[in-house]
C-alpha cells in the first residue's frame, strides 16, 4: 500500500524519509509491544517510550474530542484502515471514515513520535 501524506490543511507534514522511520518505528512497537522492555537495547527503549507516550497523547485528545468512546485500540487503528472506520462510524456518522482521514490520523500519530524523539526541530 502507498503511504499518502495529505499536504493540504495538516499541520503534522513530515519529510517522507521521517514519516517512514517512524511507520516502521510503531509498527515494529506494534508486534513487539508484548516483549519484556528489559530485553530490548536501551535506544530502541527510548524510542517505543515515544511511542507509548505519543499513543497517550492522541488518545486524550480523541477521548476530549468524542467523550461517548470508551475502548479505542489506536494503535490497531493507525495500522488497519478497516477499524479505524469502524471506530470513526461510531464518533461522526453512519459513514465510515475516508482514506483521507485516515492518512491525517496517521501522521498526526506519526508527527508525535517524531516530536517526542526530537525528531521535528531540523525535520522541515
Amino acid at each position: 500500500m502507498r503511504n499518502y501524506i495529505r499536504k493540504k490543511e495538516n499541520p503534522h507534514v513530515l519529510p517522507h524519509d521521517i514519516y517512514m522511520q517512524m511507520l516502521y518505528l510503531i509498527r515494529d512497537y506494534s508486534d513487539n509491544r508484548m516483549q519484556n522492555m528489559k530485553a530490548v537495547a536501551p535506544h530502541r527503549k527510548v524510542q517505543w517510550e515515544a511511542v507509548e507516550k505519543a499513543l497517550a497523547d492522541i488518545k486524550k485528545q480523541y477521548t476530549t474530542q468524542y467523550p461517548h468512546i470508551v475502548q479505542v485500540d489506536f494503535l490497531r487503528a493507525f495500522i488497519d484502515y478497516a477499524y479505524f472506520s469502524c471506530f470513526y462510524a461510531q464518533c461522526r456518522c453512519n459513514d465510515g471514515a475516508s482514506k483521507r482521514s485516515w492518512s491525517l490520523f496517521r501522521s498526526r500519530l506519526a508527527y508525535s513520535v517524531a516530536e517526542n524523539l526530537g525528531l521535528t526541530e531540523c525535520g522541515n
